[in-house]
């Protein structure tokens, strides 16, 4: 039976210092077909794609291929590769079922044959959680503050965040606050901030108006510092760091679409042998030891209400170029992690 094969494209490169556009660098195509019942598996398994999610990583797979650095380039006029959730139609694979349900790297299209890693299939939460505080965001979070911070109850953190990506910090604040830590947090607008109190930051405050170094400077010095945005916002944290703080760099969104030569360049780096700063950047694949506590502790959390999530809907992969542009762009303002079903 040949069915159409719904698929979104990287067609072009995206210049450093530029953002894609939906239509040109990334593309909706609904010509491709697959053949389910007679596509040679090779000893894998077939499956049909329920759900995937922008992220900002993605974008760093978007530049061109003589810029190649530790993260892969997409292959031009191949489908994105991104973070998914799948169900299985056909298998070769003993350990494989038909019917089960597969998370992990997939492109983005409806169907495909690649293997993937066994999420629960029992069902036992809403398709869009494991995209969001089981998938990468919640992952992120955890191992950011319980992998590289090794967070203290009592412990001040300050997580820096944008008006582009609030998931990963989100969590990151309702972790935080489990572990009993004060929390400071920004946005960049009045419905961010209030859902930022939501989940229980103690001290919430607006980057836009009020820049980062006076609030840091009124309810710091901070303890650990998870920083989303760079520039600005990392030289605050570091001005306003205490004696022997963690800082760790999970994303850099204020060089977001910004030619190198334009980007804030941090002028105040002698506070981090000063004050005997430690700096890490997270690197998942580094925190490969603690995926078993975390698919231990989060399920728990979420069955309790300890730890929610807010999502973005997107129906069908034909819009899932402009929803790519719309995250790294912040989603016109909205409040959620977009998650595109397919």
């Amino acid at each position: 039976m040949i069915s159409h094969n719904p698929t979104v494209i990287f067609r072009k490169a995206v210049p450093d210092g530029a953002l894609p556009v939906a239509g040109e660098h990334i593309v909706s195509d609904d010509t491709c077909t697959i053949d389910l019942e007679n596509v040679r598996l090779g000893g894998g398994f077939l499956t049909e794609t329920i759900a995937v999610t922008p992220e900002s990583s993605m974008r760093l797979r978007m530049r061109p291929r003589e810029k190649a650095d530790f993260v892969t380039t997409f292959n031009l006029n191949e489908p994105l590769v991104g973070f998914g959730l799948v169900k299985v139609l056909r298998s070769e694979e003993d350990s494989i079922k038909e019917g089960d349900i597969l998370m992990g790297l997939t492109p983005w299209q409806k169907y495909t044959v690649q293997p993937y890693v066994e999420a629960d299939p029992a069902g036992a939460f809403p398709v869009e959680q494991y995209l969001v505080a089981l998938g990468n965001p919640g992952m992120a979070a955890y191992f950011a503050l319980h992998g590289l911070a090794k967070i203290k109850t009592a412990s001040i953190i300050s997580i820096c965040t944008s008006m582009r990506l609030l998931t990963r910090p989100s969590l990151a604040i309702q972790l935080a606050k489990q572990a009993g830590s004060t929390v400071i947090a920004s946005a960049g607008s009045e419905s961010k901030l209030e859902y930022l109190r939501d989940l229980g930051a103690d001290h919430v405050f607006n980057y836009q108006t009020d820049g980062y170094v006076h609030p840091l400077a009124k309810h710091g010095p901070v303890d650990i510092v998870i920083d989303c945005v760079g520039g600005e916002a990392l030289e605050a944290a570091i001005e306003h760091a205490s004696f022997k703080a963690q800082i760790i760099i999970v994303g850099a969104s204020a060089d977001y679409g910004v030619p190198a030569s334009e980007r804030y360049g941090v002028k105040n780096m002698e506070y981090v042998f000063q004050k005997a700063l430690k700096i890490s950047g997270l690197f998942m694949l580094d925190q490969l030891d603690l995926f078993e506590e975390y698919f231990s502790v989060i399920p728990e959390m979420l069955k309790s209400g300890k730890v929610t999530s807010r999502i973005l809907r997107v129906d069908g992969l034909k819009n899932g170029p402009q929803a790519m542009v719309n995250m790294l762009t912040g989603n016109g303002g909205q409040v959620g992690k977009p998650i595109i079903f397919v």
